[in-house]
């Protein structure tokens, strides 16, 4: 109980940081956060609990958004399906700081992508302007921020499984 309460807490406060980077940097530099907690705790803590946030972490993104609902519980969900099947079948050893970063990168496009194909559904939208002006900033800015996210996460897992 204690763990899931830690862990609703911390998916709480990486939506309102993520909320906060985005007003106060604006859309060219707002990571998501929220996909770098839900690949975090899928790698450490397993499948079960990444589940658990990826469906927490996409209510709070389709509740505050102006989207479709669900698109992004969709998306989290399947980032950690592919995750654990990355880590699985590829990348068996995830301590590499490179393999965590190279995973990041990988969901992150992921998630992205999979959003706004669902949000096309509905609306025609030009590809490449995506790609340009949605896609890659965030991407990039995810992947920039994921050492220091991951590092401070891991911080967080050694105090609380003492």
């Amino acid at each position: 109980m204690n763990r899931i309460l830690t862990l609703i807490g911390m998916t709480v406060a990486f939506f309102l940081a993520e909320l906060i980077a985005m007003n106060f940097f604006g859309r060219w530099f707002t990571p998501n956060l929220l996909i770098l907690l839900v690949i975090f705790v899928d790698l450490h803590l397993g499948v079960r609990f990444g589940l658990f946030v990826a469906i927490l972490a996409g209510i709070l993104n389709d509740s505050f958004g102006n989207g479709i609902f669900g698109a992004n519980i969709f998306a989290f969900v399947l980032c950690v399906y592919v995750t654990t099947l990355l880590r699985r079948y590829f990348f068996y050893d995830m301590e590499f700081g490179f393999l965590r970063i190279l995973m990041a990168c990988l969901m992150s496009f992921l998630n992205v992508f999979v959003v706004y194909l669902i949000f096309s559904l509905n609306r025609t939208f030009d590809f490449a302007q995506v790609l340009a002006f949605i896609v890659l900033p965030q991407v990039l800015s995810t992947t920039l921020v994921a050492t220091v996210i991951f590092r401070i996460l891991k911080r967080c897992v050694l105090k609380l499984s003492v």
